[in-house]
């Protein structure tokens, strides 16, 4: 989930909330 940095993807690997807002 290293490419979807700037969508609200959930990373199955490292477990964190990627947000947009964030």
């Amino acid at each position: 989930g290293e490419r979807l940095l700037n969508t609200p993807y959930i990373s199955r690997r490292k477990k964190q909330h990627y947000s947009p807002q964030h």
